[in-house]
């Protein structure tokens, strides 16, 4: 058996990609602070980015509330600053609950438009809690509305954002067909699930392309650093063409809430905000100084039996985030931090990222596997499998369990009103190497169908008597991308790949979330509770009469230099260092040649050539 660990330290430059502009009047808001990319746009209405302590009146903002201030911490320079009071939330609480300003108020700047797209950079506490959630800025018309007060189609719309007890983002519209309070929408396109992490400045941006008269048509997109992540294409704003409904501006809240004990942060804390802009076409993160160079794809592409394992190195310092679907990589993609496992043929693609600078070129490489035969197919039938409740209205149902019932129900209604289902398997059966893997389920009844229900992993340490929403394990990152659910048939997700990596470093159970992405409706699956066992749900393997790879072995390696000498550390003795000098345009080739002595050692001293353009370095074991 054989190991390789790569090292790969190289710099180089990329590409930056401007967008063309329309015709436009002047701009308004802080025109001397506008930053580079964006000077002399004309499709440009306003920019802001609070540099001065004039800058409230240069937005022509409404009600400068006391917990907004500027902060020497932006983005850029300075920001604005949101003051988060510990037991406060709702608009009465800490926040800024009425701050707002309208293109109306901009002198020289179109006031009324169809569509607008809006972007400001977000940055969370590094210690944020997110409790249930909370406001934050998104796009409106004419007047503000929120709290169960909602607009007639006449007289304007709301379209501010939240994040949720997780820090996933979804829209949270006060439109004309609001219920209740406002309609929840998930960032969640395609299988991304977009999140606000504490301490890392954000890009959000948003577009907003009002419906037709008489239709049910209008849109609204969402970028996260960049991402699409959001596509909703069936919104009303309007009922009328009236200059209300136009009249484009920013609802610039920011609080904790809901309302109740549940949402309010513990501590005190902060949102920061910086380079907001409002344009008539997309605009995109800020464009940075650095440049990344592509990553270079380790493992050759090509025909292989059973699995391969890709490796891929980039520029020191670099995130390097793939996909193994033919999609583009984005900011939200899987981030790499080893050898990736593919179990069936695909097209892999990889990217790095690092700060604000544009990401770099792509890196493909396309791998057919070629399993053997088909040797067992097992059809694992699920240990557990339950609901949890949240319903504000009556707090017992988060303290009920259902884990007994025949059938479990999924449910997105906003926070506060939502059902989660889960599924648990033991996969210790699973002991070759894995074909297919999908999870069936089998939907008994859907309200407000067709549905789009996601798959997220999570801990198995919950039990189907036991469980409720008080005590739900954690939601995870993505498992399977959503599927459209119609009633009554079958449903099911791939999970081929994450049950071949979850076997792979040793684990015998695998559990899942079921979450609805389509607002207002209500799925209910059967469970194996039901009486009829063949609609039970499933978890169908094949598998070949190949074993698993050996388990991965991961070494803590340093690297440093001093003058004309590089130090490798990895740690442990009885790997054997490599090297093949190439440049980094020509990337690896075949000819690794062993360093003597490595293989007694576990760190060794090189000195470094001027006249040598490119050094890669391997482990072997």
């Amino acid at each position: 058996m054989k190991l390789t660990l790569s090292i790969f330290l190289i710099v180089g430059i990329g590409w930056i990609c401007l967008l063309p502009a329309t015709s436009q009047a002047q701009i308004g808001g802080e025109t001397n602070q506008i930053e580079a990319g964006l000077a002399g746009r004309p499709d440009v209405l306003f920019y802001g980015a609070a540099e001065t302590s004039n800058w409230f009146n240069l937005w022509h903002a409404v009600f400068n509330d006391p917990d907004l201030s500027i902060t020497n911490g932006g983005r850029d320079g300075n920001g604005l600053n949101v003051f988060l009071k510990q037991g406060q939330d709702g608009v009465a609480g800490s926040g800024t609950s009425a701050t707002y300003f309208l293109l109306s108020a901009q002198p020289g700047v179109p006031a009324y438009h169809e569509a607008m797209y809006f972007r400001y950079y977000i940055r969370l506490d590094p210690n944020f809690p997110y409790v249930q959630g909370g406001k934050i800025p998104g796009l409106m018309a004419h007047a503000l509305y929120g709290g169960g007060i909602h607009p007639d189609g006449t007289n304007g719309w709301g379209a501010r954002y939240m994040w949720d007890k997780c820090g996933e983002l979804y829209l949270y519209a006060y439109l004309p067909l609001t219920n209740g309070w406002g309609t929840s929408l998930h960032c969640d396109y395609r299988g991304t699930r977009a999140k606000l992490l504490p301490g890392k400045w954000h890009c959000l941006e948003q577009y907003i392309q009002l419906n037709s008269i008489g239709a049910t048509n209008g849109i609204c997109q969402t970028w996260l650093d960049g991402n699409f992540c959001q596509n909703e294409t069936n919104l009303l704003f309007r009922t009328v063409d009236s200059l209300n409904n136009k009249e484009f501006g920013s609802q610039f809240q920011c609080f904790y809430g809901g309302q109740g004990g549940d949402w309010v942060p513990p501590y005190d804390t902060w949102i920061r905000f910086d380079n907001v802009v409002l344009a008539t076409n997309y605009i995109g993160p800020r464009t940075g100084s650095n440049v990344l160079l592509t990553p270079v794809i380790l493992t050759p592409a090509g025909t292989y039996s059973n699995q391969v394992l890709v490796s891929v190195s980039a520029t020191a310092g670099d995130t390097i985030r793939y996909t193994s679907n033919g999609e583009e990589p984005g900011y939200l993609s899987q981030v790499y931090t080893g050898p990736v496992r593919l179990a069936k043929s695909a097209t892999f693609k990889a990217r790095a990222f690092n700060g604000d600078a544009p990401y770099s070129p792509t890196a493909t490489a396309t791998y057919t596997i070629t399993p053997s035969p088909v040797a067992t197919v097992l059809t694992n039938s699920p240990t557990d499998d339950s609901y949890v409740w949240l319903r504000q209205l009556d707090p017992t149902l988060s303290t009920n369990n259902y884990g007994l019932e025949t059938t479990l129900g999924v449910k997105m209604s906003g926070p506060g009103f939502e059902r989660r289902g889960l599924v648990k398997f033991s996969v210790a059966n699973v002991t070759n190497a894995v074909v297919s893997a999908k999870l069936r389920m089998y939907v008994e009844s859907i309200s407000a169908g067709p549905g789009r229900i996601t798959l997220l992993e999570t801990s198995t340490n919950w039990s189907n008597t036991g469980v409720s929403w008080a005590n739900r394990p954690e939601e995870c990152d993505l498992v399977g991308f959503p599927v459209t659910a119609s009633a009554p048939g079958w449903i099911e997700w791939d999970v081929s790949n994450y049950l071949s990596a979850q076997r792979q470093k040793g684990e015998t159970a695998l559990a899942f979330y079921l979450v609805m992405l389509t607002p207002e409706g209500t799925a209910y699956l059967r469970t194996k509770e039901y009486s009829n066992a063949s609609f039970r749900p499933q978890l169908v393997i094949n598998t070949t009469t190949a074993p698993f790879f050996s388990p991965a072995v991961h070494l803590d390696y340093i690297v440093s230099a001093s003058h004309d000498m590089l130090t490798l550390d990895w740690g442990v003795m009885g790997w054997t260092l490599q090297a093949q000098t190439n440049s980094p345009e020509s990337g690896l080739g075949a000819g690794w040649v062993d360093i003597p002595g490595t293989a007694l050692v576990s760190a060794t001293n090189l000195a470094l050539d001027p006249n040598i353009p490119g050094v890669f370095y391997r482990l072997k074991q």
